[in-house]
C-alpha cells in the first residue's frame, strides 16, 4: 500500500454551509486547498433534470478525469450556491430542481466533501516510508485498530465516510480493498503500483474516516477527518512526479516515516550475528529502491521549498520515525523493552508522554549500540520535533511465507505515533 494518512482537524458548525477558516479547506482526496466560498455542490436527487434533454444523467468531467475513469460518467449536476460566503443562514439547495440534499463537493475534483473537513482548521498528519517498509499493512492494521479499539476506550467514534449519491462508501472500500484480503483471506496486500492515474483502481482512492469525541475537560464536542491515502514508495523519491503527493506533504502538520529496520545494515549485521541468517524474504522486492536517506532528502527538500525554509533552518512539523517490523528485532532487544509491551495510549484514553518518552530513550540507545546513530542526526538536523517509534502490524512470528500467507495480524503499538502527533496538535489529551 502506499504511504499517507492525513488528518483534519475541525469545529464543527449547525449550518449546512462550510464556515470559514484562515487556513481555508483541504480536500481529502486531491488535498487542493480552497477557501470556504470555493465549495461546490452535487444534486443527489435522481428526478432532477439539469443534464441533457432535461435527464438528471450530467456528465461530471472533474470527477469522472480524478477517478481515473476512461469515459466521462454521469453523476449528478454540479452547481455553486446563489449566495457564496454567506456562513449562517440555511440549507444549499439545487439550483435546478430545488432539492435540499446536495453533497458539499472540492471544486478541483469534485470528490466529496465530510462535514468535519468543511467546518474547521485542517490538520493533516501524512504517513511516508520506503519500499517495503509495510504501509500498506500498517494503514490497514491501523484502521482496523482504530475503529475497533482505539477510539472506543479512548470514548471517540470513529466512522466510515459515505455519501447520500452512493458514488463514495468507505466502509465498503476499505472492506474490498485491505481488511478482507488480508484478514479474512490472510494474504499479504499486493504492492502499490506507482503514480495516481490510469484507470479506475480503488485501492488508490483515500478512505475518510471522520473523529468524533467530546473534550472532558470543557464537555465541547470535536470533530476530524482521518484520510488515508495509498500511493507506492516510489512516489516519495521524485518529489516533483505526482502533484497529489506534494500537495499533501506541502499542508502536513506531522509526519509518521515507516522505516523498515530489516533495510538498515547495522541492524542485519546484528541479526545476522545473532544467528537470524534467513533475512532473504523480508527484502524480496525492494534491492536497488532508495532507502531511509533518500526518502528523507525527498521530504525535506519539498517541505523547505514549499513554505520557504531555508537550508539549515529547522521544520517546524513533528516527526514520528517509525520502526516497522519491530516484532523481528526481539533476538537483538530483547522482549523486556518498553517498546515491546503493549501500548498505554487507548487504556489511559490519552497520550501518556511517559511511555513516549521510555520508547524513545530505547530506541535511540539501541540505534547507537548497532552504529546506526547518524539515522537520529539526520533527521534531527531538519526536525525540530522528532520521536522514534516501534511498531508491528502483523505481530510476532507471523513473516508471509512464500505464498504471501500470513496469520491473522497481531498487532504491536501501531496506534502510538498517531497519538503522538495527535496529542502535538492539541487534539487529544496527554498526560
Amino acid at each position: 500500500m502506499g504511504f499517507f494518512s492525513s488528518l483534519f482537524g475541525s469545529a464543527a458548525t449547525p449550518s449546512g454551509m462550510p464556515s470559514f477558516s484562515s487556513n481555508g479547506i483541504v480536500c481529502p482526496f486531491c488535498f487542493e486547498q480552497f477557501g470556504a466560498d470555493a465549495v461546490e455542490y452535487r444534486c443527489t436527487n435522481r428526478q432532477c433534470d439539469a443534464g441533457p434533454s432535461g435527464s438528471a444523467a450530467e456528465v461530471d468531467e472533474k470527477y469522472s478525469t480524478f477517478r481515473g475513469w476512461p469515459r466521462p460518467r454521469p453523476v449528478g449536476h454540479v452547481f455553486k450556491p446563489q449566495k457564496q460566503g454567506h456562513f449562517g443562514g440555511g440549507s444549499v439547495c439545487c439550483d435546478v430542481c430545488h432539492s435540499n440534499t446536495p453533497v458539499p463537493i472540492c471544486p478541483s475534483c469534485h470528490s466529496p466533501l465530510p462535514q468535519s473537513s468543511i467546518d474547521g482548521n485542517n490538520e493533516i498528519i501524512a504517513i511516508v516510508g520506503t519500499r517495503g517498509s509495510g504501509k500498506s499493512h500498517y494503514i490497514t492494521v491501523l484502521i482496523d485498530q482504530l475503529t475497533r479499539r482505539v477510539g472506543h476506550v479512548m470514548d471517540a467514534g470513529v466512522n466510515p465516510f459515505l455519501t447520500m449519491d452512493g458514488l463514495y462508501n468507505c466502509r465498503e472500500l476499505y472492506q474490498e480493498t485491505k481488511y478482507k484480503p488480508l484478514f479474512e483471506e490472510q494474504h499479504t496486500l499486493e504492492a502499490t503500483s506507482r503514480a495516481l492515474g490510469g484507470g479506475d483502481r480503488k485501492d488508490k482512492m483515500p478512505l475518510i474516516y471522520t473523529w468524533n469525541y467530546t473534550e472532558a475537560s470543557r464537555g465541547r464536542k470535536k470533530a476530524f477527518t482521518l484520510s488515508f491515502f495509498d500511493a507506492a514508495g516510489e512516489d516519495l523519491e521524485d518529489p516533483q512526479a505526482v502533484a497529489t503527493v506534494n500537495r499533501y506533504l506541502q499542508h502536513a502538520r506531522g509526519i509518521i516515516f515507516l522505516v523498515d529496520p530489516l533495510q538498515i545494515a547495522g541492524i542485519r549485521e546484528q541479526l545476522e550475528a545473532a544467528g537470524e541468517t534467513d533475512l532473504t524474504s523480508s527484502l524480496r522486492g525492494v534491492q536497488g529502491t532508495t532507502g531511509f536517506e533518500g526518502v528523507l532528502s525527498a521530504i525535506t527538500t519539498l517541505i523547505r521549498t514549499a513554505r520557504g525554509i531555508r537550508e539549515g533552518d529547522a521544520i517546524d512539523v513533528p516527526v514520528a520515525i517509525a520502526f516497522s517490523k519491530f516484532d523481528q528485532l526481539t533476538p537483538i532487544c530483547g522482549a523486556a523493552v518498553t517498546v515491546q509491551q503493549p501500548s498505554p495510549h487507548a487504556k489511559h484514553g490519552a497520550f501518556v508522554e511517559a511511555d513516549q518518552q521510555a520508547v524513545d530513550a530505547e530506541l535511540r540507545a539501541l540505534l547507537e549500540n548497532w552504529d546506526e546513530g547518524a539515522i537520529v542526526s539526520s533527521v534531527q538536523s531538519n526536525f525540530r520535533d522528532v520521536a522514534f517509534f516501534g511498531v508491528s502490524a502483523l505481530g510476532l512470528h507471523n513473516a508471509p511465507d512464500e505464498s504471501g500467507s500470513v496469520k491473522r495480524p497481531r498487532p504491536l503499538r501501531v496506534e502510538d505515533p498517531l497519538l503522538w502527533i495527535m496529542a502535538k496538535n492539541h487534539l487529544i489529551t496527554k498526560e
